[in-house]
């Protein structure tokens, strides 16, 4: 999945990791792992490096939360990819 994420964003993997305060695509990827997958939000935070499972918790909670009209467009696609 985390593939998927660089290879539709066109970011190397070290991109995700980096924290930028707001970052919509971090919590968009995040929200398709926890919606797509089983992996703990323990994992979640340590492969995107998201301080903790609370904060990744929370970021979902946001991301679900925002009118998908103003996300990016790549946000939007990447949120409706049915298979990776």
């Amino acid at each position: 999945m985390l593939e998927a994420a660089v290879n539709h964003f066109g970011a190397k993997r070290d991109e995700l990791k980096v924290p930028i305060r707001g970052d919509m695509v971090r919590a968009a990827v995040a929200y398709r792992i926890h919606e797509d997958t089983r992996d703990s939000q323990s994992w979640i935070a340590n492969a995107l490096v998201m301080r903790s499972a609370a904060n990744v918790s929370r970021q979902i909670y946001v991301f679900r939360r925002i009118n998908g009209n103003t996300l990016a467009p790549k946000i939007r696609k990447w949120i409706k990819i049915k298979n990776f």
